[in-house]
């Protein structure tokens, strides 16, 4: 075999391979969506809660909502800050700290209710 052919053959199965985990994995949705989606869902929340108690929670537990919706995707509760009127609600991803990038970086929904 050549090794025109032997390249050739290289690309194929990588294209396969690629193209098999492709569709095995087309339903999930990547972790960092996972997080990304339960941010607004607790922002939704907090908006709520803010609206019928006249000002909003202290801490994310007075939401009463399941614990694991006050996780992030890797299963860390999420970080709640108040400053003044402005909240923010914080993942710092999979290192545990602020900052970082790729699969460390940090996940934030910053807003005033």
């Amino acid at each position: 075999m050549t090794q025109e052919r032997k390249a050739i053959l290289i690309v194929v199965v990588a294209l396969a391979t690629i193209a098999i985990l492709l569709i095995r994995f087309e339903d999930r949705s990547s972790p960092a969506s996972l997080t990304q989606e339960r941010l607004y869902t607790l922002k939704s929340a907090v908006l709520a809660y803010a609206e019928s108690q006249g000002e909003a929670p202290s801490a994310l537990t007075d939401l009463q909502l399941d614990a694991e919706a006050l996780q992030d995707h890797i299963g860390e509760p999420f970080h709640y800050e108040r400053d003044g009127t402005k909240i923010s609600i914080i993942s710092y991803g999979a290192d545990k700290e602020p900052g970082g990038f790729f699969f460390k970086r940090d996940h934030q929904v910053t807003f005033t209710p």
